[in-house]
């Protein structure tokens, strides 16, 4: 039985069928897993790459009330980022948001080293291997950076995605800054931490 941190979170599920499968939910268990990273760390500061209609981002903000912490969740699409304050709003989280609208490659580089607890890496999967070292620099020693949909293999178009998603395993579990596993829940979940 799925439980959900925030009332409003049943009712998006079921709009997840109407996106595209690469912009499909996390699944409730993983949500509630990152949700255990989130206030284990007592994460004051989150980085979300991908916003989509903001359920990832409901489940998040529903943590950092916990921790006393806030989310900073960035997209390009100005049609997704609307429905995604709407929802925020109805969720009631909005005070644990800060939505940037923008490219994620060119969004970051603003953005301080070391300033987030964790970074949830949502984003377009070509982009995950590009931006690990954006996520690395962006997430301080002993944060956490987590990508979801990294063990991806439903068929058609996403098919084309699995070599970027492969890259990024293969950089994230080589690179002697950060300490990785990979576990297979929802899609994949590819967790690292920051060692130096």
């Amino acid at each position: 039985m799925d439980h959900y941190d925030n009332s409003l979170l049943k009712s998006m599920k079921e709009q997840s069928s109407t996106l595209a499968d690469t912009r499909s939910f996390v699944e409730p268990e993983l949500a509630r897993l990152m949700n255990t990273f989130i206030i284990s760390l007592n994460a004051k500061s989150v980085l979300e790459l991908g916003t989509c209609i903001g359920y990832s981002g409901i489940w998040m903000a529903e943590a950092l009330k916990k921790t006393g912490g806030t989310l900073t969740t960035i997209d390009y699409d100005l049609a997704l980022l609307k429905e995604a304050r709407v929802n925020f709003e109805k969720a009631g989280v909005t005070d644990r948001i800060k939505i940037i609208e923008g490219d994620i490659t060119e969004v970051t580089k603003r953005l301080k080293d070391g300033s987030f607890d964790m970074v949830f890496q949502d984003a377009r999967k070509s982009l995950y291997p590009i931006m690990l070292e954006e996520c690395i620099r962006l997430v301080r020693v002993g944060g956490l950076i987590i990508a979801d949909d990294t063990l991806y293999s439903r068929k058609g178009t996403a098919e084309k995605l699995n070599k970027h998603l492969e890259e990024y395993n293969r950089l994230a579990l080589s690179d002697k800054r950060l300490y990785s596993v990979i576990i297979p829940i929802g899609q994949g979940l590819t967790i690292s931490v920051r060692i130096k």
